[in-house]
């Protein structure tokens, strides 16, 4: 039978025994302040160079999408010429029949040109004239003219296909959008990922310390036995090695913080001198809930609808249509209706006045013209060539956008799978840390009755810290099953104003996996 330790022996140990059935403290709820969740994510989703990249190149889209517009802004021209033409005339009358003839003409005037979406082009031209003769006319002939030209495709060209490529800029740009919105989800994945490994550093490195204080006051309380020859000197030397134990996975942890604390930096875009003193996290690692969630086919068509890069692949495919059908049309001949009125005045004068009262005086002089032109490429070769390219491409972009798909419905599968195995390797992991210090308390109560050793309560003590640390790493897990689905599910990101913004609500809510997950391709 297992001798009862002395009083004094089991007042010294005591301390030491309660702390090795108490939980660890919780790093979280320090008084000052952390960074928290969000602002890890804010943080990658403003700095990231896949943000960053992914920004200029919705900048580019814009501008390309504005250029294409620019081809319907109205021209406008104005002119001002002047010539003048020196002659020779014959008038008949002997040695001096041939004399010299000149004309001055001045022209002032304004040309509007103006295409429509629909195909059509006004041109409208106001146009005004001043001649002087000499030798023989006298005074000055002012004439003025307005005309407007209208044409019209009938084949080629009409039915909008002039603006195929605006349309096409405007769903490149939007696609543009959705890729910003995913490389967001993207950066805020990756940071949520090195936001919990951070997380769980911090707490492992806690766990360690109070493992490490334990086994130091259990040295400290040993050497008061050895002291009082209570205890021989020889039971140290176990203590001293579980000491030095716990202090090398002590230094180990603390590492572990130090690359995760950069791991996490970097990812949020920062420098090096804002790396080394990145606050502790503040945002708890999560706990499931109970409750029933939503049905694996139910995440499905979520992520369907609110995927960033599957609405980037489908506007991708919009725009292809576009230009392809723009194609396509390009093959048939063209057949043009051309309009053109117009009427001119003409009113002699010197007069400065006289450059306009042609406008609206003796306006005898009415003219229009209706053409109709049709026009074909024998074997059109390059506009066929260039239809089946863009049917091509607009191919290639369908069949990305189906493969995207089906590895989306996939990835939500395993998520939620994921998610659910999380929960239930959780609920195991928290049976071992509460059977763990059952195990810890019933040691230290058979150990002050005599029926139990020291080295008893130190094993007992070890399972509890691996099993904290076990419990750790599942919840570190169970948090990266979180975001993924969070992610799978298009959840991790919003549109804020035309702005992409993560939202770290989803991970750090925890809501309960689905309950099925059999049904994904649903």
């Amino acid at each position: 039978m297992r001798r009862a330790f002395p009083s004094r022996e089991i007042a010294a140990l005591a301390a030491a025994l309660a702390a090795a059935g108490a939980p660890p403290r919780a790093w979280a709820q320090a008084p000052q302040p952390g960074l928290t969740l969000q602002q890890a994510l804010d943080a990658a989703a403003d700095r990231s160079g896949g943000v960053r990249l992914a920004r200029e190149q919705l900048a580019g889209a814009l501008g390309a999408a504005r250029a294409a517009r620019g081809a319907f802004d109205p021209t406008l021209t104005s002119f001002v010429t002047s010539t003048r033409d020196n002659t020779l005339g014959w008038t008949g009358r002997g040695a001096d029949s041939v004399l010299p003839s000149r004309t001055l003409a001045s022209s002032y005037g304004v040309a509007l040109e103006r295409r429509f979406r629909s195909g059509l082009s006004v041109s409208p031209e106001v146009r005004a004239t001043r001649r002087e003769f000499s030798p023989d006319a006298t005074g000055r002939n002012n004439t003025a003219s307005v005309s407007m030209v209208m044409q019209l495709p009938l084949l080629r060209g009409a039915g909008g296909q002039l603006a195929a490529p605006e349309r096409a800029a405007a769903a490149t740009s939007d696609a543009a959008r959705a890729d910003l919105l995913h490389a967001t989800a993207v950066g805020a994945l990756d940071a949520a990922d090195a936001y919990w490994a951070y997380a769980a550093a911090a707490e492992r490195l806690e766990v360690q310390r109070q493992a490490e204080a334990r086994a130091r006051r259990l040295v400290e309380q040993t050497r008061i036995l050895v002291a009082a020859q209570e205890r021989a000197q020889a039971d140290l030397n176990p203590l001293l090695a579980a000491l030095a134990t716990r202090q090398a996975a002590r230094s180990a942890a603390e590492q572990e913080l130090v690359e995760a604390r950069s791991t996490l930096g970097l990812v949020m875009g920062l420098e090096g001198d804002a790396i080394s003193t990145l606050a502790l996290p503040a945002t708890p690692l999560p706990s499931i809930t109970r409750g029933a969630g939503a049905e694996t086919g139910a995440l499905v068509r979520q992520a369907l609808e609110r995927r960033a890069d599957l609405a980037a692949a489908r506007q991708a495919v919009r725009a292809a249509g576009v230009l392809a059908d723009a194609a396509q049309a390009g093959t048939r001949p063209r057949l043009d209706l051309q309009l053109s009125v117009g009427y001119t005045g003409a009113v002699p004068g010197e007069a400065w006045s006289s450059l306009v009262t042609p406008f609206y005086r003796d306006l005898n002089t009415w003219s229009a013209s209706l053409e109709v032109s049709w026009q074909a490429a024998l074997g059109n070769s390059a506009a066929a060539g260039g239809a089946a390219q863009s049917r091509a491409l607009q191919r290639q972009g369908q069949v990305a956008a189906e493969e995207l798909e089906r590895r989306i419905r996939a990835g939500v599968a395993v998520a939620a799978e994921a998610l659910r195995h999380g929960q239930e390797e959780m609920e195991r992991a928290d049976e071992a840390v509460a059977l763990s210090r059952t195990s810890v308390e019933n040691e230290e109560r058979k150990f002050q009755l005599g029926m139990s050793t020291l080295f008893d309560v130190i094993q007992a003590e070890d399972q509890l810290t691996g099993a904290l640390l076990s419990r750790i790493s599942t919840q570190q897990r169970y948090a990266a099953a979180r975001a993924r689905l969070a992610f799978e599910t298009g959840a991790l990101v919003r549109d804020a104003g035309g702005r992409a913004a993560a939202d770290a609500s989803p991970l750090a809510e925890s809501p309960s996996p689905p309950p099925a997950a059999a049904e994904a391709s649903r």
